[in-house]
């Protein structure tokens, strides 16, 4: 398969103000099946990113009395997890999710999997998208593994549409693990300023620790509650 030149095009117009901010940025593919691919991208710019965010509601994510064990239900199969959450209104987020896919489109092209490159471009390219939500990980953090909740249909019983899950990482460092319906599994160390795409439905998901003293230094310096904390910014894009 071969990249749309239209979507080359916009990709080139779009980003080359910012080509060279990214020159440093890694992507890894965790997994590359068709319908569940898993990518990480190192060395996003967090400060950069953060700035561009805006309207972060720090005071409200890291709230020392919300750090507690509990069981949610709105996950499939319900959740333990010790972390708080909310949801935020960042209009910039929008900028960083096309950034991200873009950069790991681009990486995926450059090493020949134009498959892997034509699904990120056109996820990239989509304009309905949920979030951001916030979720704040203490030293003893975790999330317990499920599946994103989703419409399914009645016939098949799976997902109307896909989940695909962008989420930015800040702060400490975590290890996730992955788990595909084809049975792979994965189990990774997710470093702040990441950024994390995969499929948030069909791929079951936990987050199992998280790393001590693994903030990056510029960025404990600026923002002092994130020496301790694991920052995950999540946006979810929709194909309707």
């Amino acid at each position: 398969s071969r990249l749309n030149n239209m979507q080359l095009k916009y990709y080139w117009t779009e980003y080359m103000s910012i080509e060279m901010s990214l020159s440093n940025i890694k992507t890894d593919i965790i997994c590359n099946e068709e319908k569940e691919p898993i990518l990480l991208i190192r060395n996003f710019p967090a400060l950069d990113t953060i700035a561009r965010l805006g309207n972060v509601p720090i005071g409200r994510i890291f709230r020392p009395d919300s750090h507690r064990i509990v069981e949610d239900f709105q996950f499939s199969p319900p959740v333990a997890k010790k972390c708080s959450s909310i949801e935020g209104d960042c209009p910039g987020i929008q900028r960083e999710i096309h950034t991200a896919l873009h950069t790991a489109s681009q990486y995926c092209a450059k090493v020949g999997d134009l498959r892997m490159a034509s699904l990120l471009s056109s996820w990239a390219l989509r304009k309905f998208w949920s979030g951001p939500g916030f979720i704040a990980y203490g030293v003893d953090g975790f999330m317990t593994t499920h599946r994103d909740k989703a419409e399914l249909s009645a016939e098949t019983g799976l997902p109307l549409h896909d989940g695909l899950l962008v989420t930015l990482n800040l702060g400490l460092a975590c290890h996730a693990s992955f788990c595909t319906r084809s049975g792979k599994m994965y189990t990774r160390c997710i470093p702040s300023n990441s950024v994390l795409i995969f499929d948030g439905v069909l791929t079951a998901h936990s987050i199992d620790n998280v790393v001590e003293g693994s903030c990056p230094p510029a960025l404990s310096e600026k923002y002092p509650c994130l020496r301790e904390h694991r920052l995950a910014v999540l946006c979810r894009q929709r194909i309707r």
